[in-house]
């Protein structure tokens, strides 16, 4: 067995507990510790993109758990469509603090770690800005440097730091460029410094050393431990991947074990609500889909539920958008039905009737929804003798053909526009308009009852009177000739008579 000194780690792993941080402002989901973590999803990224308004030169400080001996170092400079052009590498020693005894674990455990030993701790935490600022990179070790040259298009797309003993251990592509890294040891902390970018912008980093021997003895043994542990882990996490992946059969005829398996496949394929496959339901309700529609962005919901957003959108003054990624509908970029969906829920429910409930897909029509003529006449309020008449005709020319009589037509929409046209001239004629006028009610002057005169005017006790009339009333006692109340001349307003 290999000794602990002599195994080639890669240090830029958080397992290892080393720590990392920046002086910039990462976007969402580029933090930099995606350099230092393994864990790759859709919602983690492995790269650290910087926001594009921040400038260079941007420093990313990488503090190891120990004392190392940098062996190589490769570094990816694009990320996205960014690449980053310029940058320096410094390193730097610190001699670790002692830790303090009444910290330590008085009984050693053989399994886990202890955390008074590793990691180290040194006298100056450079992932503190203010503290890495105020030093200068005077202090710090050169250690590698990569530029590349004016007109250059295409970056490469890795670059690997090394000496020149290490350069065969590495299989080099097309596109990689191989660097000369000078020596590092007893190395603390490393510094890599981002001077030309067009957003600095990192995808991966690798740090391969091995342990110093300038170490205290408790380093080695703690690092022993938390790389057993670490590799159990690992182990434990391969062995159970392979059992999913392994599809067992029994003892039995080849039949039965065919039906198994496609057992397991559809229990590994059925969601939250049981047997209802995933993609039937609504990513936002949690209901089985009607009408699918699919969005610019890939994913489908419902279109009772798009038509809900887009009401709620509209209250705000926002123009109809994805609800997933917010972009504005416009051009070829709207919603569509996804039909083949559409026809594979509408199977499964006709197989499993007992989910159905009040109509599965739009285009179902409800036998129940048609009514008899002496149904519509009671659910109708009182109406004239003109709408009963129309109600009666119909109602014999239904029963000359045997029919009976819908509430209006076989869809949804006729249903809809019926229903408000009749609504409507129910309404409508009882409503005031702005050019009807009682013909009782006709204005005239009290005083002198004169209908001719078309220039009237109105007191603020709302009494009319003619022109002539207002005029003396003015000049006399400026009361009303009805009321006898005061008023004033700009408490008369002029009253228009069509």
């Amino acid at each position: 067995m290999t000794s602990i000194h002599q195994q080639l780690l890669n240090f830029a792993d958080k397992e290892l507990l080393t720590s990392i941080s920046t002086d910039s402002i990462a976007v969402d989901g580029y933090e930099v510790v995606n350099l230092i973590s393994k864990k790759r999803s859709f919602h983690h990224q492995s790269a650290f993109l910087c926001e594009h308004y921040m400038k260079c030169p941007v420093e990313v400080v990488l503090t190891f758990p120990c004392l190392i001996d940098i062996s190589s170092v490769v570094i990816q400079p694009k990320a996205s469509s960014h690449r980053t052009k310029e940058f320096e590498m410094y390193t730097t020693y610190q001699t670790p603090v002692v830790p303090d005894r009444s910290k330590v674990n008085k009984e050693p455990n053989e399994t886990e770690i202890d955390n008074a030993l590793y990691p180290c701790c040194y006298p100056n935490d450079y992932n503190d800005v203010e503290i890495l600022k105020a030093r200068a990179l005077s202090c710090f070790s050169f250690a590698g440097k990569y530029k590349e040259q004016l007109g250059l298009d295409q970056t490469p797309d890795r670059l690997i730091f090394t000496g020149p003993s290490n350069k065969k251990l590495y299989d080099t592509k097309a596109n990689d460029l191989l660097l000369n890294l000078k020596l590092v040891s007893c190395c603390s902390n490393l510094v890599i410094k981002i001077k030309w970018a067009s957003v600095p912008a990192i995808s991966s980093l690798q740090v391969w050393g091995r342990l110093s021997n300038k170490n205290p003895k408790y380093v080695s043994k703690e690092l022993e431990k938390l790389l057993r542990k670490i590799n159990k882990d690992r182990v434990v996490k391969i062995s159970i991947k392979k059992s999913n992946k392994i599809c067992t059969f029994p003892k039995n005829t080849h039949e039965q074990s065919l039906t198994n398996c496609l057992e397991n496949v559809k229990n590994r394929n059925s969601t939250i609500n049981g047997d209802i496959p995933e993609e039937f339901m609504d990513p936002i309700t949690f209901f089985i889909m009607t009408v699918p529609m699919m969005l610019p962005s890939g994913n489908t919901i419902d279109k009772n539920t798009l038509e809900k957003y887009i009401n709620e959108e509209e209250k705000y003054g926002r123009l109809p958008s994805d609800p997933f990624t917010g972009i504005v509908f416009h051009g070829s970029k709207t919603p569509i039905p996804n039909s083949s969906l559409k026809a594979r829920i509408d199977d499964y429910l006709l197989k499993n009737t007992h989910l159905y409930k009040g109509g599965a897909t739009s285009g179902y029509r409800d036998n129940r929804s048609s009514k008899t003529v002496d149904e519509l006449k009671e659910s109708l309020p009182s109406t004239s003798k003109a709408e009963k008449r129309k109600l009666e005709v119909t109602s014999d020319r239904c029963h000359k053909n045997n029919t009976s009589l819908p509430l209006t037509g076989n869809k949804h929409q006729d249903d809809m526009k019926s229903s408000l046209n009749l609504a409507l001239e129910k309404v409508l004629p009882n409503l005031p308009t702005l050019n009807s006028r009682n013909e009782n009610e006709k204005s005239r002057c009290l005083k002198c009852e004169d209908d001719e005169f078309k220039n009237l005017f109105k007191l603020p006790c709302s009494h009319i009177f003619c022109r002539n009339c207002m005029q003396v009333l003015l000049q006399t006692t400026k009361r009303c000739a009805k009321c006898d109340k005061a008023f004033g001349r700009f408490n008369v307003t002029k009253l228009t008579v069509t």
